[in-house]
């Protein structure tokens, strides 16, 4: 990725939810599984082969899910740093 641009979040957008009620934790977690089960692009990477780089779409491609609670005078920094933070 480097190779084309050099910040590593430049398409990252981080935005925080304030969730009410009780949430179900398994249900958000599942739903965003499917999210990426169901769209290629959020599957998609770009690994460099040889002197080029190719398209790889994992079939099937886990997705790491946390929940924190922060205070809102920690937000701006947890985001940042989950923004720009690679995997």
């Amino acid at each position: 990725m480097a190779r084309y641009e050099t910040e590593a979040s430049l398409y990252n957008i981080p935005i925080a939810l304030r969730l009410r009620g009780k949430l179900n934790i398994e249900a958000a977690q599942a739903g965003l599984q499917e999210i990426v089960n169901r769209h290629e692009v959020l599957r998609t990477s770009f690994p460099e082969v040889g002197d080029g780089t190719i398209q790889d779409i994992a079939a099937e491609m886990e997705v790491p899910f946390a929940m924190a609670e922060i205070r809102e005078d920690e937000l701006d920094q947890v985001l940042r740093e989950q923004a720009t933070a690679t995997i």
